[in-house]
């Protein structure tokens, strides 16, 4: 159509008036239309406004305005439909995008190559032809003949990253528009034709196509008015970018010859690969380029200062320590940028090459734990041959981000990786110093395992440098039947593969679990230099001095969260108004509102929206000698810091020290094991023969215990809790020196339990019983009250005291209540229920009445919004809550209202738990923690205090339930009924556990099923008593424990005498392995405190076999 000039500037201005952003519109002179003011478009704003950023909260929303100084009704001028006046300049997009529409003048779908308009990769790719060509006819004005340096292949790979920004930011909205331009009335139509697969009809997709370019996508861009804003930044952004590479490439090319290529020379590039990175500074990205020559190189479009220097540091490490050198590279570097050597993924070519590279795995770990390094992932690692390589080295001398605390006491500024660093330890303020000593340990490298959690912890990832990636297919959101008729939102399988952080030999990749002891060697044999070298690490001649005063990378949020904001702000309904767009990104001034002091990092903030709102990853800068983060040109926030990096890292390597060393490599080992440990294999797999031949313990002859041997044991598992505890102190000094004084509260890193993946992670434990603080301090009050030993109720009342202060937190912190207790959970097993059950248990054996107004103070907590949202089973579920409010409801301990209360709320998660009966049978399973035997057992314990028969059925249609998966021939259950059904033994998921059901039910409800079924587990129970691994859950000590219990209900001595026998030999083998058997394949001398998987819940078993009276039985809740 051809373009009348004054109508097209109107529509130019039309464009820049809908797709301003709030800061636009306070930056230049906005006129509000007052003769035509629409109140209620502002209203909506308004409400779209404080909904997004205070969650609908007015106080909190007129807080934000404070911050800009902004009334409401100031800000509803700004709201408001208007004008600029005459007098704004015009904005560099909208003349591009003024070329764009030109160039768009007289195109037609006829003219364009076939290639282009019958494309099936690109959605509407057609479409993007004018924006392409105004962007080559800018590049090329302004690079003329030095553009010739890329070949034309080249070049292709660079117009192609545009049309694939440009499809990024517009195929929503155009798809959204061509259903809508396809639609015929007819909806089982318009879904058999999108439900077609292989669709190559196309006529009403260049009907469409024709329909937009018949006025130059004028009227799209008047209904998108900031998609087509964004669409010319882009254009401007890709110029400028390529621009100042070619024109940097021209320049430096003698030089990169010189030092990269001196025998032969650089004519041309010959292939290219962009966008390397995420977009910073107007789209600059990381570009890799490949030369005539077969010369490969990297582009950074950054300083890149700290490269050099740290590659001149280790180059002194090569020279002074006498261990395996580290590789180090060639560099240009320029102001702003530099020219780096290409780094391939390279095998290695023998064994030993393995070993190297594992061995210098571990001493890049020490170096960047050493150099205050973070965030070298994964995908910052490259394995080329035996030397594994950082390809991004902005992660050195990162800055610890000084707390800015919320009302409720929750620090919002902690830098991108806390979330990630902190685990399990995030939920609990209490162990915010915890949280402290692991940022300010080797987990804030990111070398070693480090789980990302996502999808509600459906999901665990392993971030971590040497994380191993199996391949996987998953479903992704795609478009299908792309440029036909038919072309509509799908699902797409894709495929991922093992990225290139793993050595490989033989074309087999090396898994670091195989190479350990390697990567522990590499890292001790560096820490023992730098210790060696420590009076001239410190001294003025000091080689860390080359890292002083350098820029380096501050993250104030993690990258994912600045995509994904940025990704929901292309919807369409947010490309049509700037204003509603501006709004939208303004969720990143949530974090804010609830800062005490937020007006310091105002300017940060401000920044993060100037850049998301033009497209960029927000990017801010520090320098390792300064106290501040840069924002904008020239301006600093200042005092964001502990201190500056370079210092952190000097008084953090006065502090190195053996004790810090071997903190640090249990720290190591712990991370890889977490990732090693598998449940052991399910009998039904094991031939009999075999599973004698892998219980490698022989039965005692005696039949008494051995309490000599028995209590020695017990105290060396106390005093490894001693010694590896972790004083609740913010000096993480302190907490690396010593256990500080007797009056502070303790806690201790261990391997945490994921029940959704069946897997663990490190570091991460919780206030409860099954693998976190309650249960250790359960062990340590048994042991005061068999020993009377003051030592033991020091150590117990300090553990106690961590737990009180999980208690105080919710109550200190009422805003966080919420947050808090829906991350803890109510089950007896982890949750509330099981700190309830954990205290009850410690009040009666301490004879400390007052634990229990603890107690009663968490099930205030306990919502009935919390109950219908937990699941059933025992393992985090309400089966296991019933058992830990039912503890507290008995105790003699406890006044008659709160065991009324106690019961109360016990009946309410039962009456969510009569529920599961509706659950598909395909997902039931069987077992104590995981299926029907735990839930049975709850039923007939709440129905033996209520008296409901409601319970009384419940419980005996689980029992029927679990029949059905019994198999006479092998006297045990199916874990379920699929057909990769397996037989365990175990207290968790085997016959153990249902035998410890039964008898645990047997005095509530008896007859000849449940006998025969106690007869048939006890006897599978004994066949397979003993396996490699000792722990409660899985492992040896759980299945004595039923044994130990039958003997007791059925009066059956020779049972206690086995299990005599059995608790003899475990305890010699123990004592000639030096501990016991935690996990299976894993060494024996690993430290893992918790109660089901750990060493606490061994030594509690231990002194109840000791004194089984005394004690009671912590796996039926007694």
């Amino acid at each position: 159509m051809k373009l009348e000039n004054h109508h097209l500037e109107t529509t130019l201005s039309f464009i820049q008036n809908q797709a301003s952003s709030i800061n636009e519109r306070l930056t230049y002179h906005w006129i509000p239309n007052i003769s035509n003011f629409c109140q209620s478009q502002v209203e909506e704003n308004l409400n779209l406004w404080c909904h997004i950023v205070a969650k609908g909260n007015k106080e909190k929303f007129k807080q934000r305005l404070a911050f800009e100084g902004f009334t409401l009704d100031k800000i509803s001028l700004i709201l408001a439909e208007g004008t600029f006046s005459p007098d704004t300049p015009l904005p560099e997009w909208l003349i591009t995008l003024k070329k764009v529409i030109q160039k768009a003048e007289n195109l037609e779908l006829s003219q364009l190559p076939e290639n282009i308009v019958n494309s099936t990769k690109i959605p509407f790719e057609p479409i993007y032809t004018p924006f392409i060509q105004v962007a080559w006819d800018k590049l090329r004005q302004r690079t003329k003949s030095t553009l010739d340096l890329l070949n034309n292949d080249s070049l292709v790979v660079l117009e192609q990253q545009l049309i694939n920004q440009l499809a990024y930011l517009c195929t929503s909205v155009l798809l959204e528009e061509f259903k809508n331009f396809r639609s015929s009335g007819n909806e089982m139509k318009e879904f058999i034709l999108t439900q077609i697969k292989e669709s190559k009809s196309n006529n009403k997709y260049k009907q469409f196509l024709d329909n937009l370019l018949s006025d130059n996508l004028i009227s799209f861009f008047e209904k998108y008015s900031v998609l087509g804003k964004l669409s010319a930044i882009l254009i401007n952004y890709w110029v400028e970018a390529n621009q100042e590479f070619i024109t940097r490439l021209n320049n430096d090319l003698p030089e990169i010859e010189r030092l990269f290529s001196s025998d032969k020379p650089l004519k041309q590039v010959i292939d290219i690969q962009v966008g390397l990175s995420d977009s910073h500074e107007r789209g600059r990205s990381v570009i890799a380029l490949k030369f005539d020559t077969g010369l490969k190189l990297i582009y950074k479009p950054r300083n890149i200062h700290l490269d050099v220097n740290f590659y001149q540091f280790l180059n002194w490490f090569n020279q002074k320590s006498n261990l395996i050198p580290l590789k180090t590279i060639k560099i240009i570097h320029r102001d702003n940028y530099g020219w780096i050597e290409f780094l391939s993924s390279l095998p290695c070519n023998s064994e030993q090459e393995a070993k190297n590279f594992y061995y210098r795995y571990g001493m890049l770990v020490c170096l960047t734990y050493t150099l205050e390094g973070s965030d070298f992932h994964f995908e910052n690692l490259i394995s080329h041959g035996d030397n594994p390589m950082l390809i991004d080295l902005e992660g050195l001398l990162q800055p610890r981000t000084k707390a800015n605390n919320d009302d409720n006491g929750i620090s919002l500024t902690e830098g991108a990786e806390s979330s990630i660093l902190k685990g399990s330890t995030a939920q609990h303020a209490s162990t915010a110093s915890v949280g402290k000593l692991i940022q300010e340990s080797v987990f804030r490298t990111f070398l070693i395992p480090i789980e990302y959690s996502f999808l509600n912890d459906d999901v665990n990832v392993n971030v971590g440098g040497l994380a191993v990636e199996e391949e996987k297919k998953i479903q992704q959101i795609a478009i299908n039947n792309i440029n036909s008729d038919a072309m509509n939102l799908g699902l797409k399988e894709v495929v991922f593969t093992q990225r290139n952080n793993l050595p490989v030999l033989n074309n087999a990749i090396l898994s670091p679990k195989d190479y350990l002891e390697d990567i522990v060697q590499g890292f001790k044999e560096t820490y023992e230099f730098l210790l060696k070298k420590k009076k001239l690490l410190l001294s003025e001649e000091s080689p860390f001095l080359l890292l002083k005063n350098q820029n380096t990378r501050y993250l104030f949020r993690n990258t994912n969260t600045y995509n994904t904001i940025l990704s929901n702000s292309y919807h369409p309904s947010l490309l049509k108004s700037g204003i509603k767009r501006s709004i939208a990104l303004d969720v990143l001034s949530r974090a804010f509102l609830g800062m005490k002091n937020p007006e310091k990092l105002l300017p940060i903030l401000r920044t993060e929206l100037r850049e998301m709102e033009d497209l960029d990853i927000p990017c801010f800068t520090s320098n390792t000698s300064i106290n501040g983060v840069y924002v904008g040109k020239g301006e600093m926030v200042a005092d964001m810091f502990e201190k500056p990096s370079f210092e952190s890292l000097m008084t953090r390597f006065e502090n190195f020290s053996h004790k810090d060393l071997e903190q640090q490599v249990q720290m190591i080992r712990s991370a890889f094991y977490a990732q090693l440990v598998k449940q052991p294999q399910p009998i039904s797999l094991i031939s009999t023969d075999d599973y004698s031949q892998k219980q490698n313990l022989s039965l005692s002859d005696s039949t008494s215990l051995n309490q000599e041997l028995l209590f020695r044991q017990v105290v060396k598992i106390a005093e490894d809790l001693e010694k590896n505890a972790v004083a609740l102190t913010t000096s993480s000094e302190a907490q690396r020196n010593s256990l500080m004084s007797t009056d502070e509260g303790i806690t201790w890193l261990s391997l945490e339990y994921r029940a959704k993946t069946n897997g663990f992670r490190f570091p991460g434990l919780n206030p409860g019983l099954y693998d976190g603080n309650s249960g250790i301090a359960l062990f340590l009050s048994a042991l005061y009250k068999i020993t009377q030993d003051e030592r033991w109720k020091n150590l117990t009342d300090r553990s106690l005291k961590t737990i009180q202060n999980n208690i105080r937190q919710l109550t200190k912190y009422p805003k966080i209540q919420e947050r808090l207790v829906k991350k803890t959970g109510i089950s007896g097993t982890r949750g509330i229920c099981s700190i309830i059950y954990s205290l009850v248990k410690m009040s009666e054996l301490l004879q400390e009445p007052i634990l229990l107004e603890d107690a009663h103070s968490l099930t205030g907590l306990i919502t009935p919004d919390l109950i219908k949202k937990s699941s059933f089973p025992i393992i985090d579920g309400l089966a296991s809550s019933i058992l830990g409010l039912l503890a507290l409801s008995k105790t003699e301990l406890a006044s008659a209202s709160i065991k009324s209360h106690s019961l109360k709320i016990a009946k309410e998660c039962g009456e969510y738990l009569l529920q599961y009966q509706q659950t598909d049978d395909k997902n039931i399973k069987t077992g104590f923690t995981h299926g029907l035997a735990g839930i049975s057992y709850s039923f007939f314990r709440l129905f033996a205090l209520t008296d409901d028969k409601r319970f009384l059925e419940a419980g005996k249609q689980a029992l029927q339930q679990e029949q059905n998966f019994f198999s006479p021939i092998d006297k045990n259950w199916a874990n379920d009924s699929s057909d990769n059904a397996v037989f365990n033994v175990s207290w968790t998921n085997g016959a153990s556990g249902i035998a410890l059901s039964r008898l645990g039910i047997s005095h509530i409800y008896n007859d000849n099923l449940i006998q025969e079924d106690i007869n048939n587990a006890l006897e599978t129970t004994q066949k397979y008593c003993f396996g490699e691994v000792d722990n409660l859950c899985w492992g040896n000590f759980g299945r004595l424990e039923t044994l130990l219990v039958a003997s007791k209900k059925l009066n059956q001595p020779s049972l206690l005498e086995f299990s005599h026998q059995g608790v003899n030999s475990l305890l010699s083998r123990a004592e000639s392995a030096g501990n016991f058997q935690l996990f299976s394949g894993l060494p024996p001398l690993i430290f893992n405190p918790s109660f089901h998987h750990g060493s606490s819940g061994i030594g509690y078993q231990l002194l109840r076999f000791a004194h089984p009276d005394l004690l009671p039985s912590i796996l039926l809740w007694e």
